[in-house]
């Protein structure tokens, strides 16, 4: 498994112990515990509630996850489809 992977479940663990519980809740419980045993355990991070994500210093594919995590388990239907088109617009824009 890559190091870049096992850093991002380090930093996604960290993250989600910041969130609130009905948010942590609709994830699934097999699915937190994967992250937990692949995360890198010498990776160290530091969650400041205070500043944003951008200003925490995570990953590209820390924040690649969390936004998965919130498409498929955190956001309604509307808000799902917006983000759908933003990445498909995203991804054309890179493409070109």
């Amino acid at each position: 498994m890559s190091n870049q992977i096992q850093k991002a479940s380090a930093e996604v663990t960290e993250i989600l112990k910041h969130l609130p519980e009905d948010m942590t809740d609709k994830l699934p419980q097999d699915f937190v515990k994967m992250l937990k045993k692949i995360s890198a355990k010498d990776h160290k991070i530091y969650i400041d509630d205070a500043k944003s994500l951008s200003e925490q210093g995570v990953s590209k594919k820390t924040i690649n996850l969390l936004i998965i995590l919130y498409r498929n388990f955190w956001c309604d239907e509307e808000e799902r489809k917006k983000l759908d088109k933003m990445l498909i617009d995203n991804e054309k824009k890179t493409k070109n």
